[in-house]
């Protein structure tokens, strides 16, 4: 599980970079598209991964994986502290 969450980080690190990139020159390509062919009006979108679709839906299933897990955990760590407790007054001191 933890290594699928490194694996995540490094895909959307590499997709924000590609988009970044992208993005980054598109008044390059619009003054371009501008000097070549003045009379076409030419507005650029802001680009996005086409795996952006998919990467934030895998996303979404580790974060509820993550919170089960969690909460998992807690619920197992809350039921042995109370299994070392004692329940009656008779042992308290």
């Amino acid at each position: 599980m933890a290594l699928a969450t490194v694996v995540q980080a490094i895909a959307w690190a590499y997709i924000f970079g590609i988009e970044h990139g992208i993005n980054s020159q598109t008044l390059h390509f619009k003054q371009l598209y501008e000097e070549l062919h003045p009379e076409l009006i030419v507005d650029f979108a802001i680009y996005f991964h086409p795996s952006r679709n998919i990467l934030s839906l895998t996303t979404l299933s580790l974060i509820l994986s993550w919170i089960a897990i969690s909460s998992i955990t807690i619920e197992k760590k809350l039921k042995s502290k109370s299994l070392l407790e004692p329940e009656n007054s008779e042992f308290s001191i």
